[in-house]
């Protein structure tokens, strides 16, 4: 789960997609999913305003699902809002998470 924050000050202007992806000690990306935001459905984000987003990712089976992930979510993935300027700077969060195999 993360919040999305409009940081401008206008609202955004139709729907946008976020892409979550999970990367592995080496780089790769081992799970990907877009999660749009359907505005029509949600509503427009204000400037200020934000929204809680969740989306579930599955790590692969096995060893490779083990050792440290880095997760990114980058907003407007597609670029579809006009941010502006250095506006689009503000458009990735990312996190680190270690996973280990499950006790049979």
């Amino acid at each position: 789960s993360w919040t999305t924050r409009n940081r401008g000050s206008a609202p955004t202007e139709g729907d946008f997609s976020e892409r979550v992806q999970l990367r592995n000690a080496a780089g790769l990306v081992v799970a990907s999913i877009d999660l749009p935001y359907v505005e029509s459905a949600s509503g427009a984000l204000s400037g200020g305003q934000s929204v809680q987003r969740t989306v579930q990712l599955r790590l692969p089976d096995g060893p490779a699902g083990t050792g440290v992930f880095s997760v990114t979510i980058d907003t407007d993935a597609a670029n579809s809002q006009r941010d502006g300027g250095t506006a689009e700077s503000n458009n990735r969060g990312q996190a680190t998470l270690s996973a280990q195999l499950a006790q049979y």
